[in-house]
């Protein structure tokens, strides 16, 4: 393996690449050029950017709820002890109710939408194989569980592997003959019935 780094949504933070810069950049620089290096960073960093989905929002708007709840409350006793009445501790209590209802529909997509990051991350890492199978190298994409993560606050983690192909193995995308392709090419050898010897015909004398 040459190198690899992690993708991972945090629980109070937006999504974040962990990576060792210099590393990357110093085992890389073997195989690719460094501003082909930049570029396919680059495309990964906006791809995190824009379509890893965040779970930090969800940690807030949790203490929002809280923070709403604990000032119905005060505003509650206030008017209890005062004796008026007051519509403001009711209407707190209606931004949590709205806030549960919009986080539990949000939460109802986010899988959908992890799935969909991975598949748009796949598809990048096969454009980068096909792009770079001339340089000797394979970007693969692994999920890890949270319990492995590199930080405790992590909700989700990617691993992308960045690994050395052998030369033998050929060049990385080349397909394999199907089964079909393949059966039809067998050559079989011959029947039992073929490699008997046949006793020769007695000889008619005349």
């Amino acid at each position: 393996m040459i190198v690899h780094f992690y993708i991972v949504s945090l629980r109070w933070r937006p999504p974040k690449i962990l990576i060792d810069e210099e590393l990357l950049s110093r085992n890389l620089s073997v195989f690719l050029p460094n501003t082909i290096v930049e570029a396919r960073m680059d495309q990964i960093h906006r791809l995190v950017r824009n379509h890893c989905p965040s779970h930090h929002i969800d940690f807030y708007i949790f203490l929002l709820a809280v923070v709403c709840i604990i000032c119905s409350a005060i505003f509650t006793f206030i008017a209890r002890s005062l004796n008026i009445s007051m519509w403001c501790p009711l209407i707190l209590l209606l931004v949590p109710t709205g806030l549960s209802f919009w986080t539990s529909k949000r939460r109802s997509t986010l899988i959908i939408k992890i799935k969909e990051f991975e598949s748009r991350l796949k598809k990048t890492l096969y454009e980068f194989n096909t792009n770079d199978s001339n340089h000797r190298i394979s970007w693969s994409l692994e999920r890890v569980p949270i319990e492995h993560a590199p930080c405790r606050s992590a909700r989700f983690c990617l691993m992308i592997h960045i690994t050395e192909l052998d030369p033998e193995l050929g060049i990385y995308g080349e397909e394999l003959p199907s089964y079909q392709v393949a059966t039809n090419n067998i050559v079989l050898p011959p029947s039992y019935e073929a490699t008997l010897i046949r006793a020769p015909e007695p000889a008619v004398l005349l």
